[in-house]
């Protein structure tokens, strides 16, 4: 094509349509859901923006499937249809989802409604990876048919046989609304192939009895993360035969419900023997991180942190983590017990490789004075890491 009467091109427009497309498929893939808000009501979110720009873009982003791979939309009216959209010119493609829960009460409503009426199963079946975020505590009391809630989720569940990772962060259920929290939990725990399962922010306070068992034959990785409750109480009702990596951090809840009843973890928990890598933060009291140690027998990577982290060695369970490979010692609210760390290491010599301990930054010099210091270097691999 002669560009000689068109002037002097930038040269963006140089670029050709393969490489144009990349460029456009990585601005879709590193775009920050978390970051989508209620104003998003008209296309100013990406694919939708690259159509406006020119005829080349529109016509690059229509028909390059990867772009559509990627989804990120608000629970408003419009989200959905956009959904479809996605689903439609991705082709054969998995779908990674993105859904920002909106407080507005009749959007997230009308967005739960046609997701449980309307959506259409073969798109249901394409999606791979599902992030669900609400960032605002007031979603509890803005959803007020928290049954459309539950069936939605529920629904989504039951007909994700696709999906392989699933991230819901920032749900408050409190009170009357821990159904729901159950609910959403239920309607995840039978996926014949998912693999990750991440739940952020949760806030349940009561706890119910699950009906039967379900099933994550292939889940590979959980992490709760933040959460003001022991949804690990769930567990015992779902079968997790591969389970490779448990991550449980727990926190104080920064707007407390003075009417809720404290919570406490079950007098047992499930034994997950697959589990290899562990990561325990701020459990609230020795008598629960022991119980959580004792339910993972084989743990080789640990990590702990938090006001119980060296007094759990103290347990009389036998066999409490006795084939370790790996010890990390992080967030101690107080002076590092080097010689606690020395008895810990010496009674796992015979798999005990590595060991990494926080210690403040005033702390480093007297520590590597210690003989524990040195008799530690000598036996394993020792990392310092000054907080």
């Amino acid at each position: 094509m002669d560009h000689s009467s068109l002037g002097p091109l930038n040269p963006f427009d140089l670029i050709p349509n393969e490489i144009l497309a990349h460029i456009l498929s990585l601005s879709t893939h590193t775009a920050d859901p978390t970051q989508l808000t209620s104003y998003l009501d008209r296309d100013t979110v990406f694919p939708f923006t690259a159509l406006r720009s020119c005829k080349r873009w529109r016509d690059v982003t229509h028909n390059t499937p990867e772009i559509w791979a990627v989804a990120a939309i608000v629970s408003r009216r419009e989200g959905l249809p956009r959904l479809m959209e996605h689903a439609r010119r991705c082709g054969d493609r998995p779908l990674d989802v993105s859904i920002n829960i909106d407080d507005t009460r009749t959007g997230c409503r009308y967005f739960l409604r046609d997701l449980h009426h309307d959506l259409d199963v073969k798109l249901l079946h394409k999606i791979k990876h599902l992030r669900m975020i609400c960032r605002r505590k007031e979603f509890y009391s803005a959803c007020l048919h928290m049954y459309q809630v539950t069936a939605a989720f529920t629904r989504l569940g039951v007909e994700l046989e696709g999906l392989e990772w699933l991230v819901v962060e920032g749900m408050d259920f409190r009170n009357q609304w821990s159904y729901a929290a159950l609910f959403l939990i239920k309607g995840f725990e039978t996926q014949p192939n998912l693999r990750s399962l991440r739940l952020s922010g949760f806030r349940l306070f009561a706890r119910q009895t699950m009906d039967g068992r379900g099933s994550l034959p292939k889940l590979e990785v959980l992490v709760l993360d933040d959460c003001i409750a022991y949804i690990i109480d769930v567990f015992p009702y779902v079968d997790m035969p591969v389970l490779h990596t448990l991550s449980i951090t727990t926190s104080d809840d920064p707007d407390p419900d003075p009417t809720a009843p404290s919570v406490t973890m079950s007098a047992t928990i499930a034994h997950i023997p697959s589990v290899q890598q562990l990561t325990l933060i701020d459990i609230p009291t020795l008598q629960d991180l022991t119980k959580i140690l004792s339910s993972v027998p084989n743990v080789k990577h640990l990590t702990l942190g938090g006001r119980w982290t060296l007094e759990v060695f103290d347990s009389e369970v036998e066999g409490l983590v006795s084939h370790l490979e790996s010890l990390q010692i992080m967030g101690l609210s107080t002076k590092i017990d080097m010689p606690k760390v020395k008895s810990v290491v010496a009674s796992r010599l015979d798999t005990l490789r590595e060991v990494t301990v926080d210690v403040g930054r005033g702390e480093v010099a007297d520590v590597k004075e210690m003989e524990e210091f040195r008799w530690l270097q000598e036996h394993v691999t020792l990392t310092l890491n000054a907080r």
